[in-house]
């Protein structure tokens, strides 16, 4: 029989024989990881050892505990069964094999270590349950094998076996024996933050001496925080360390006093060598690892390395947070006045089932996170919106009764939306928290149905795709008579405007009062949870509305679709494109009526219950019907939310939670994996208008940033909207994340003769304010020049 084997005769498969320690230390050392040397006594010669000794009966009879063992059963069962361990012999063919691997690896001295098969698992890492012997020499090897044996069945072992319903199974023990490093430093390193859960950073731990000090928590060590990606230094963390664990003349360990005072453990350099070989490891297994490392001489060895066990998403099951979220990444973000309130009415519209009867998908799940009230953003996975969009841009495409029952439930949901905020408006002052609890349901109704019916035109890829199609249609047509803009722009926009830029051409003409107008046209210029149009946002639209008279595209749509020879199906792509710019116009318009009803209701609220209306915008729609239902009081957390909080979805039943404070850290840290971009200094994208220009950047998320740009900046954006025209008009380009040439940004590019590369997916991420960029939108390119 087979009692010995090397480590380099082990892998991560090999747990059965040689324990969990053995098969990670056995893996490590095949995959190139600076292993010190050694062998795994492997679980055959334990089992043998309780064979040849009639134990095996004996141990389960003490283990017969029943399944709530008190702590006299569970030590009075331990000393017998380690008695027994400790009193039988090993056989002389088990002593043999055992010494003769001990001579060949040459070493003086050896860590003898315990290594269960249950052990060093993803679900259970037996941790500090089982013995090891430092710095054994030859005359105790022997002894301490058996000790670590018999370790299996430690008080806190045996408990640990009740705790998590391992009792009855059959786990047996393996015994590593390695090389000891003689440390100068050691210590514990985890690829993955054990406490805000964050996937892109390290933790390294280190001490003095040998490891134990750290493991047995004996000292405080250094703490050092790395980033992963890209590699760097985040934080250092040095504390006085006046006594270390080190090797005692002649075997054993024993603590010394040192005087180092508050000296760095391990230098930057050596972190970064450190934190290599912990990112190597991780890669290797493919899952997050908790690491043991001891130096020497200047070299770093690994002297174990299991996964992290104690990695959860937090509260996942009162939050309902789906464990695949781990690959999620950032849609987009904007810098807003935030509301829950209009969020969550807007994803009870996403959840609608006739969304998913309608193109056989549903709207993949989304959380949203803000920051200081007014920076917003939203997460959804990766693939299924992919997929999402894929299949929602096909439907429009081949089903034109799809479109045609879309536009028309759009417009009667909007009209509803618009009644609702006519009629309650001016009244919510004088509403009690009941009636403010009706209404909140029934505005919830009418975004609800106006979501579901705007979804599937209201992602930006979509109409990116469609938009795709047209320019494909354009650019394969040569010697065209007009300007390529041209036919995109006439072809690609609804025929009707919105009622935006009705209302704008409305407020230029007409004679009324300026507070007649800002009565009439409350819902314009808003950010996301405005109170109304202001006179100052009044003057800014007059100053810069566009004269729609004076555009210079003068051909027909009849005219240009004669001229490209249009087929029916490439029609079909223009007429689309009309719908869905229509139905999306409409659907921003109608809501931003309700957002500010939504305000009011906040303020109100507020008035009532003695807070403030920014205070209510962080409470979900659930917990503010319940408590004006008297069901609940007001949260005293609220001020914490406001800081940065997160909206998650909790159940299928439309309601939500909000988390903050460190659940926050914790839930983002298991969640996101940010987009990793191959080239930060390039990004790229679609051209909505060609030219070249250079200037510096300006981030505009809202029309509370619009005088943040002066002539010459370039406006940077997730997308635009009619509310950043003023800004748009002193910029000389722009740059967005999302959209297509037929999205807002192309459109008034196009209009203004301004340079413009849409699509880049990344520019928000990416550039700052201040950044000197290039828009080179002859082939749809920004390059960073200097970074402000």
């Amino acid at each position: 029989m087979t009692y010995i084997k090397k480590f380099l005769q082990l892998n991560k498969n090999d747990v059965s024989v040689g324990g969990g320690k053995g098969a990670s230390l056995g893996e490590m050392i095949q995959s190139g990881i600076p292993v010190p040397d050694g062998f795994v006594v492997l679980t055959s010669a334990f089992e043998a050892f309780l064979v040849d000794g009639g134990l095996s009966d004996q141990i389960e009879k003490h283990l017969a505990l029943g399944d709530n063992p008190d702590e006299k059963e569970v030590l009075q069962a331990s000393q017998k069964i380690q008695q027994l361990i400790l009193d039988h012999e090993m056989s002389s063919e088990l002593q043999q094999a055992i010494m003769e691997a001990f001579r060949a690896l040459d070493a003086q001295y050896v860590a003898v270590r315990s290594s269960a098969t249950a052990e060093d698992s993803s679900a259970a890492a037996w941790a500090g349950q089982l013995e090891s012997y430092l710095n054994t020499t030859e005359e105790s090897v022997l002894e301490n094998v058996k000790k670590c044996w018999a370790s299996l069945f430690s008080p806190r072992a045996i408990s640990y076996r009740f705790q998590h319903n391992l009792n009855g199974q059959s786990i047996s023990v393996a015994v590593v024996i390695q090389k000891m490093v003689n440390s100068e430093k050691s210590g514990v390193a985890f690829s993955v933050h054990p406490v805000t859960q964050n996937e892109n950073e390290i933790i390294i731990e280190a001490g003095f001496g040998l490891g134990e000090a750290i493991v047995s928590g004996q000292i405080t060590p250094d703490g050092y925080v790395i980033q992963k990606n890209p590699l760097r230094i985040l934080s250092i963390d040095v504390k006085s360390q006046s006594r270390g664990l080190y090797r005692k003349e002649g075997g054993d360990s024993e603590w010394l006093d040192i005087s180092f005072g508050e000296k760095q453990v391990l230098s930057k350099e050596a972190i970064l060598v450190l934190s290599e070989i912990v990112v190597r490891i991780e890669e290797h297994y493919g899952f997050p690892c908790d690491i043991e490392w001891a130096y020497e001489n200047g070299s770093f060895f690994i002297v174990q390395s299991r996964p992290i066990t104690t990695l959860r998403p937090v509260d996942e099951d009162s939050l309902g947070i789906p464990k695949n979220w781990c690959h999620a990444f950032m849609l987009g973000n904007q810098d807003v006045d935030c509301s829950f309130l209009t969020l969550e009415m807007t994803w009870c519209g996403m959840k609608d089932p006739m969304i998913e009867q309608q193109i056989g998908i549903p709207v993949p799940r989304m959380f949203e996170e803000m920051i200081q009230g007014s920076t917003l953003n939203t997460y959804v996975l990766a693939a299924p919106i992919e997929k999402f969009v894929k299949i929602a841009a096909s439907a429009l495409l081949e089903r034109p009764e799809l479109l045609n029952s879309l536009r028309q439930n759009t417009i009667e949901s909007c009209s509803a939306m618009r009644q609702c905020a006519e009629e309650h408006r001016k009244q919510i002052d004088t509403y009690d928290q009941h009636q403010l609890a009706d209404l909140l349901q029934h505005i919830r109704r009418l975004q609800a149905d106006c979501v579901a019916y705007g979804t599937i035109v209201a992602w930006a890829d979509i109409t990116g795709l469609i938009s795709q199609k047209l320019m494909d249609v354009i650019n394969e047509r040569k010697n065209l008579v007009h300007p390529t803009h041209w036919y995109s722009h006439v072809l690609g926009s609804p025929t009707e405007p919105s009622l935006t830029e009705k209302a704008r051409m409305d407020i230029v003409k007409s004679g009324l009062s300026d507070e007649e107008l800002c009565d009439q046209y409350f819902w314009l210029d808003q950010g996301y949870i405005g109170e109304g149009l202001t006179t100052l946002q009044l003057r800014e639209t007059k100053k810069h509305a566009l004269n729609q008279d004076d555009r210079d595209i003068t051909a027909s749509a009849a005219e240009l679709m004669d001229e490209l020879q249009l087929t029916d199906q490439e029609r079909r792509y223009f007429e689309v494109s009309q719908d869905i710019v229509f139905i999306k116009s409409l659907r921003a318009d109608s809501r931003q009526n309700l957002n500010v009803v939504v305000n009011l209701i906040a303020k109100r609220l507020a008035q009532l219950w003695g807070s403030q209306a920014y205070l209510i915008g962080v409470m979900s729609a659930h917990e503010i019907l319940e408590i004006a239902s008297d069901k609940k009081s007001l949260p005293e957390d609220l001020e914490s939310r406001h800081k940065h909080c997160l909206l998650v979805p909790q159940s299928e039943d439309g309601h939500y939670k909000v988390i903050y404070g460190q659940q926050v850290a914790a839930f983002l840290g298991k969640t996101l994996q940010r987009v990793e971009l191959e080239d930060q200094q390039t990004l790229r994208g679609q051209t909505a208008y060609q030219g070249l220009v250079r200037g510096k950047v300006r981030l505009v998320f809202g029309p509370q940033h619009n005088e943040k740009v002066k002539e010459g900046d370039i406006l940077v954006s997730t997308a635009t909207s009619p509310q950043l025209l003023p800004a748009m008009i002193r910029a000389i380009g722009f740059v967005t994340d999302v959209g297509g040439v037929t999205s807002h940004a192309a459109i008034v590019a196009r209009e203004l003769r301004k340079p413009c590369v849409v699509g880049t997916k990344h520019a928000t991420q990416i550039l700052r304010d201040g950044d000197e960029i290039e828009i080179d939108a002859e082939n749809g390119v920004v390059r960073i020049l200097k970074e402000g």
